[in-house]
């Protein structure tokens, strides 16, 4: 443990916490878990995010504590408390998900099992919803910001299929237990009603109110290049489908029309957001529009003032939808989405490759602790609902993808193993999902409002 970090801390935070570990590091926060000074009788350990003074800490700090004080969502982290530091850092008091990340599960041996992808996925969806429900855009949904809790990192049960399931139902019972929370909204925006009161005009600011950044000079890459964020086009590449390039997006099978995605809020454009995201989950869209912030002096647009980056976008609610999309891919194949399944499964069975792996098994076989093959899934080895999901939450034309919120509505999210607690209504391992909320209209947080 680093132990002059914790001196470093507010009084008002060493008083009331003591650090325990290191649990998150990157390059605008740290996290730690830390324990309460004064048990409460519950969990008595949190996490404690240190983040530097800008815009978008300000922004995570009101849309959490917001979100926690008045729309609480059980798969979404609590803020707790909330200090400042005289150098101004912001030490925020979250609730404590005890688990391992969803990245270092697939990480660890590659696809889920099916029902569990299942109740991650209705999870996921769920909460994504409820927040777009607020008007909220997350803008970094992606496996290492999801965390798993309900078993050991080393439960084979992690990666059983629903037909593996035993007499004692072990896997549905690890389903209904398996809980996740998502965290880190360091990138997350509240929008305003002005923000998603139209899109009317955005081919008017494309065109005379903004220039290109410099290396965005030549045409902007199409949807099968691979861009700053990863190539998009790999994403449905894993599930191959000839009728998605005649508009359906859909497997053939018209899914797509049963879900209400053409007049949704989350379609409507917001101009000139950030362009935030991480490489191969983010919407295409963010960067093949992405441009320097640059008004004319002689257009009467002015670009919002909550716009913190000069790189800027026009994309809305749906942006997240292609994300989580991209994360129960790399779910249920156990490939990132920025390579092609097909041919990453192909390199893996390459003789040589076989033969090796062969050698290591034999060698494993006398060690005490043989390490696990990593399993994958090509497209054609999923169930033709998984596969509808994905293709219709990934599409490249925003305005034919599928919205979270629509999704909610999905046939392999409705019937889903973490949604009962007991036998009824079960249909072949899982259970009707009971817990979807109502999609209702949309309820747009205060915060949204500030400068």
């Amino acid at each position: 443990m680093n132990s002059h970090l914790p001196a470093q801390w507010p009084k008002e935070v060493s008083d009331s916490y003591t650090a325990d570990r290191v649990i998150g590091k990157g390059g605008f926060a740290s996290v730690w878990m830390a324990k309460k000074q004064q048990p409460t009788g519950r969990d008595d350990h949190v996490a404690v995010k240190i983040m530097q003074d800008d815009g978008y800490a300000k922004r995570e700090i009101e849309i959490l504590s917001e979100l926690t004080k008045k729309y609480t969502h059980p798969n979404i982290v609590r803020l707790l408390q909330y200090f400042k530091a005289e150098d101004g850092a912001n030490f925020t008091i979250l609730s404590l998900a005890r688990g391992p990340t969803l990245n270092f599960i697939l990480t660890k041996r590659g696809a889920l099992g099916l029902v569990i992808a299942q109740s991650i996925s209705q999870q996921l969806i769920n909460a994504i919803a409820f927040l777009h429900g607020h008007a909220v855009i997350h803008r970094d949904i992606q496996p290492a910001n999801i965390i798993v809790s309900g078993s050991q990192i080393n439960d084979d049960l992690w990666w059983s299929d629903g037909d593996d399931l035993d007499a004692d139902g072990k896997v549905l019972k690890m389903a209904k237990q398996c809980h996740i929370t998502l965290v880190d909204f360091g990138f997350a925006r509240a929008l305003s009603p002005t923000d998603l009161k139209t899109d009317i005009g955005l081919e008017k600011v494309d065109k005379e109110s903004v220039h290109r950044a410099p290396e965005m000079e030549q045409a902007a890459p199409s949807i099968n290049e691979v861009n700053e964020f990863g190539n998009s086009s790999f994403i449905n590449q894993a599930l191959k489908d000839p009728s998605r390039n005649k508009g359906t997006g859909s497997r053939g099978r018209g899914r797509t029309r049963e879900l209400d995605i053409d007049n949704s809020i989350s379609h409507v454009k917001v101009r000139d957001l950030s362009a935030l995201g991480t490489r191969n989950y983010a919407a295409p869209e963010i960067t093949s529009g992405i441009r320097n912030l640059v008004v004319s002096l002689n257009d009467s647009y002015k670009p919002s003032t909550k716009t913190l980056g000069t790189c800027v976008s026009n994309y809305g609610m749906d942006a997240d939808a292609f994300s989580v999309g991209a994360a129960i891919r790399h779910m249920v194949t156990g490939v990132s989405p920025g390579i092609d399944v097909e041919d990453f499964i192909k390199s893996k069975n390459q003789p040589m490759k076989k033969l090796a792996r062969a050698l290591k098994s034999r060698v494993r076989k006398v060690s005490s602790n043989p390490k696990q093959i990593k399993k994958y899934r090509l497209g054609e080895d999923l169930p033709e609902e998984v596969g509808d999901l994905v293709e219709i939450l990934t599409h490249y034309n925003s305005r034919k993808r599928a919205t979270v919120r629509s999704a909610t509505d999905h046939p392999w999210i409705k019937l889903s193993a973490s949604a009962s607690s007991n036998d009824n209504g079960m249909r072949g391992g899982l259970v009707t999902n009971k817990s979807i909320q109502s999609l209702g209209p949309v309820m747009y947080l205060q915060c949204a409002g500030e400068k």
